[in-house]
């Protein structure tokens, strides 16, 4: 349900619930309230609360599944060299009183516009309560086995942060998108600073088109250092995450159909750490790397 009230030119008010029942966890009442302000015809401010649940899956509600009599591969590099020893590896459970994982939601933010229409500028500050997160929890001793772990709701955390974008039409063939991003994670029970979120992020995108037939665009990223989903070690941080990509295209007709066609090159700056991904046919994992690549492309639109 949402409702929404324009109480006069300078106040407009927005109100939402969701009501949702589920057979695991039981019934959830999720509201939302916002309120914006108008500064100006081109100027606003807003103040926004939430509330939200993620209910656990199945796999983490009443999960019974384990790995025995698993062998640990030996490799070198991304050849297998030979057989491990045998042990008993993973025990997966669930404990059927897995709560919902929940999120309260603060934002105020500030939104300006220029008055050609050529710019405008978007920022907020927000704190973010989640409660009840689920994580997997060591359970040393379940059917004897020595790798046991449990889904058990057991964190609290907090997330302050800052966001801004903005975008400028410095003419009528080229435009500028800007992006930035301040997140601090942290434990709300010790106050510990966590790494599990990138402490700043930056995106530009320049896109320009020299004519009616040719264009071309760059986007840079940046991403700050950041603990792995899949470690929990948090020692095992990755190095910041620089891209820059480019593309130029031409437009033309093929045939009567308006036709594109484009040459894009990605990783420009080298390649960068994805992820650590399961090795085929073996527990263990190895790191997946992005590699700088070039690529064409072709979009035909059928009349």
């Amino acid at each position: 349900m949402n409702l929404e009230w324009d109480s006069s030119r300078e106040w407009l008010l927005n109100a939402g619930a969701m009501l949702e029942d589920y057979s695991t966890t039981g019934t959830e009442f999720s509201p939302r309230l916002g309120v914006n302000y108008r500064l100006s015809s081109r100027q606003s401010l807003r103040l926004t609360a939430s509330k939200a649940v993620r209910t656990p899956s199945m796999f983490e509600y009443a999960t019974d599944y384990g790995i025995h009599g698993a062998a640990t591969n030996i490799y070198s590099g991304d050849t297998l060299v030979g057989p491990g020893e045998p042990f008993d590896l993973l025990f997966w459970g669930g404990t059927r009183q897995t709560r919902v994982e929940k999120i309260t939601s603060y934002e105020f933010g500030y939104r300006l516009e220029s008055q050609r229409g050529n710019a405008f500028f978007d920022a907020k500050i927000y704190r973010d309560n989640l409660s009840d997160l689920i994580f997997l929890r060591p359970n040393p001793g379940t059917y004897g086995l020595s790798h046991s772990l449990l889904f058990l709701n057991c964190c609290h955390i907090v997330i302050r942060g800052l966001e801004m974008e903005s975008k400028l039409t410095m003419s009528e063939k080229g435009a500028l998108y800007l992006g930035y991003a301040y997140a601090e994670m942290r434990d709300a029970d010790s106050d510990k600073v966590l790494r599990m979120v990138p402490k700043n992020s930056l995106s530009m995108l320049y896109m320009f088109d020299f004519n009616s037939d040719y264009s071309a665009g760059a986007g840079f990223y940046f991403t700050d250092r950041i603990q792995g989903w899949e470690t929990t070690s948090v020692d095992e941080i990755r190095d910041p995450v620089r891209r820059l990509d480019l593309k130029v295209a031409r437009k033309f007709e093929f045939y009567g159909n308006d036709t594109e066609l484009a040459l894009s090159a990605r990783n420009v700056l080298g390649k960068y750490e994805e992820m650590e991904v399961l090795r085929p046919k073996s527990s263990f994992p190895y790191l997946n790397e992005a590699y700088p690549s070039v690529y064409a492309t072709v979009k035909i639109q059928l009349d």
